[in-house]
């Protein structure tokens, strides 16, 4: 896991008239804080799918964070334009660098 990407998290608020919050479906990107048991339940996700790298959706409820889906292929154009950061430059980083481990 790409604990340094942890804090790279966005808030997807849907288009009026729409319900889904998609990026690539015209949602609106902003960085959002999350709660630390929104990142543990998030990490923890991305564990229990023996996954390094992924996008995970999150559902705020009043009994806590519920994960709606694991994306091991997350999509990184909007968390790059609400970050600013060169995400995908940073899987790469991470990617050689256990390549280079093993």
């Amino acid at each position: 896991m790409v604990k340094k990407l942890s804090e790279q998290w966005r808030e997807l608020p849907p288009k009026k008239g729409e319900f889904r919050s998609n990026f690539h479906l015209g949602g609106r990107v902003r960085v959002a804080e999350l709660s630390r048991k929104e990142k543990d339940t998030a990490f923890a996700a991305v564990r229990a799918c023996g996954l390094n790298i992924a996008g995970v959706d999150i559902l705020r409820t009043k009994s806590g964070p519920k994960v709606l889906e694991v994306n091991s292929n997350p999509g990184l154009e909007g968390i790059t334009q609400a970050t600013g950061r060169d995400i995908a430059g940073k899987i790469i980083e991470y990617t050689v660098k256990r390549a280079r481990k093993k």
